[in-house]
């Protein structure tokens, strides 16, 4: 826990996926306190990087854990440090994350599991108040903050602390953000006497280093994409007209009717234009991104926890700290450059033993991103097709019916029916009016040329070899109308007919439990 070892390779204890656990958290034997917020928490069965990394934290080694946003990596690194926790040295457990939002949800979620020891938490960023931070910081047991606001007070000497753990969370977000250098800075103001733990989805070369220099001896656990890629999230893709995205994702809404969903787009930009879109077309739907100020994000958030809104289209950096149940459906709007937040984003459904879908739109150009994806996760991806107007309008008259078919006959209906059915031919000809009537079409329309049909959709990916670019190898799929340059191409678009106990203080306002 003291020197740094810089040269040593890490000890890797990989999970496999093929192992079937039947471990309990009751196997840890914690202290009766911490296994009660436990049972309220309503946890029974350790996830695999909790399996792997409590018993590794409890036997006093540093760790660096890969590990994607979603697998319990909260609890694998809370549960065995506030076992070793005695509520007595002023701030025993540091935990570094790069978002406030973040800050704020790990601070919930160690607030929920010590609160019956009596431990005080605090979460420290950017946009509070100075005093009041340095004042919680002073009465905590638990320090949960981000980077700048962290190195400010400690470059300051406004707050003195010596963590005996120190966790180190999303790390290589934390590159990503450019906080690295910070980091460094505070591992060289903190003391090194210490436990150190590493949590990253990824390890670039940058935090392969900063492990290096700042962890003793590691152990390392490794959870794979595919280990994480749930088999509650069945997975679907939509070769689709670029011009066609917004059309297709309606589509989707109408029919899946999600009670829940977040959609990801790659840009700010995209991000408000996809929800002006959604409320133009009246959806009740939020945006969150990087722009937005730290007030409106949090009542963002918190208006998405309520029923009153159930679609967020999100950044994946601003989506990164939500922790949000029952999400049923996640869109990606635009597929992610990588397998890792592809993972990321999809994992937001299918928690908790729930099932979930997620569902991706890719033009004819993105079929290798998708397949490079696949590879990596390997996970089914099953292509599926955008429903068309007339199955759509055919759902809506179905459910017309139904709603008329559920009502009471009244005595007013009894007086006029005699008189409808004499004056309509009989009572199939009044039937066959009143079904037209509810049948009328609005919109004739056909969304037969928004996607590829689910069989040429799969082919195509089954099919796609690297470097086999459209036009040059005549297997592009075109929308447009227009064929490859040897004549391959298909068009499908014009000429041929997819947590009561301790205090706990947030961002400097200290709410006290009772």
């Amino acid at each position: 826990m003291t020197d740094n070892k810089q040269n040593e390779k890490p000890q890797e204890e990989e999970v496999k996926k093929e192992v079937v656990s039947t471990m309990k958290f009751t196997d840890f034997k914690f202290k009766q306190e911490l296994q009660k917020a436990i049972d309220q928490a309503k946890y029974k069965t350790p996830s695999p990087v909790q399996e792997q990394s409590i018993p590794i934290i409890l036997a006093g080694h540093d760790l660096i854990s890969q590990a994607q946003t979603g697998t319990g990596k909260t609890a694998a690194f809370g549960l065995p440090i506030i076992e070793m926790m005695n509520g007595k040295d002023g701030v025993e457990m540091l935990v570094i994350v790069p978002t406030r939002e973040l800050a704020i949800q790990v601070s919930d979620e160690l607030f929920k599991f010590s609160r019956l020891l009596n431990y005080k938490t605090t979460s420290v960023f950017g946009g509070s108040s100075y005093g009041r931070q340095i004042k919680f910081i002073s009465g905590a047991s638990i320090v949960v903050a981000t980077p700048g606001r962290l190195l400010d007070l400690l470059e300051k000497d406004a707050v003195n602390i010596a963590p005996k753990y120190v966790v180190l969370d999303e790390a290589d977000e934390m590159l990503n953000m450019g906080f690295i250098h910070d980091i460094r800075k505070i591992f060289n103001l903190i003391s090194p006497d210490r436990q150190t733990l590493m949590f990253s989805a990824t390890m670039p070369d940058q935090i392969k280093k900063l492990a290096q220099d700042i962890l003793n001896d590691p152990k390392e656990v490794k959870i794979t994409a595919k280990t994480v890629s749930s088999e509650n999230i069945e997975q679907f893709f939509y070769i689709i007209n670029e011009e066609k995205r917004k059309d297709a994702l309606t589509a989707l809404l109408n029919v899946k009717k999600p009670e829940k969903t977040i959609i990801f787009c790659r840009t700010k930009i995209q991000t408000e234009k996809v929800n002006t879109m959604l409320k133009a077309r009246g959806y009740k739907s939020l945006a969150l991104h990087g722009d937005i100020e730290q007030r409106k994000r949090q009542d963002i958030t918190k208006k998405f926890k309520s029923r009153d809104y159930h679609i967020l289209v999100a950044t994946d950096v601003a989506a990164r700290g939500l922790d949000i149940k029952n999400v049923t459906h996640v869109f990606n709007y635009h597929i992610p450059g990588d397998a890792e937040p592809y993972v990321h984003r999809i994992g937001r459904t299918g928690r908790a033993g729930e099932k979930g879908e997620a569902h991706t739109f890719i033009t004819a150009d993105e079929v290798g991103a998708l397949k490079e994806i696949q590879g990596i996760v390997k996970s089914k991806m099953i292509a599926a097709e955008i429903p068309s107007s007339a199955s759509l309008q055919e759902e809506e008259v179905k459910k017309s019916m139904q709603s008329i078919l559920n009502q009471e006959i009244t005595k007013e209906g009894n007086k006029l029916i005699s008189s409808l059915i004499s004056e309509n031919g009989g009572e199939e000809g009044l039937l066959e009016k009143v079904i037209s009537y509810i049948a009328k079409p609005e919109n004739n329309s056909s969304n037969g040329n928004i996607a590829l049909n689910s069989k040429d959709a799969q082919a195509t990916l089954d099919n796609y070899v690297k470097k086999g670019k459209a036009g040059n190898s005549g297997s592009r799929r075109n929308f447009g109308g227009r064929g490859g340059n040897r004549g391959g191409g298909r068009s499908f678009g014009g000429n041929k007919n997819r947590s009561g106990g301790g205090a706990r203080s947030k961002g400097g306002s200290s709410n006290k439990r009772s």
